[in-house]
């Protein structure tokens, strides 16, 4: 995924956080808020991407120091994607 798709999205979330930490009164109201965001259908592809993408990061980082099931992580990923 390109750099620059990765990037706008997270800037999107980041404003959308000051959104809620202005408009919350308190944390745990922002969490809330959060979640709800988050849980909706139409963030759920992003959602996804997200842990997606960081579980094949770190799978990488373990892969590359010699773990063999971060490489097994690795291919699993590779058959899903294909």
């Amino acid at each position: 995924m390109p750099g620059w798709v990765v990037s706008s999205i997270e800037a999107r979330q980041r404003a959308a956080m000051a959104e809620l930490a202005a408009s919350t009164d308190g944390p745990e109201e922002a969490m809330r808020a959060l979640w709800e965001r988050l849980s909706t259908p139409e963030l759920r592809p992003f959602v996804r991407l997200f842990f997606y993408r960081t579980t094949l990061l770190s799978s990488g980082a373990y892969a590359a120091n010699g773990s063999s099931s971060g490489a097994r992580v690795i291919r699993l990923a590779s058959v899903d994607i294909v």
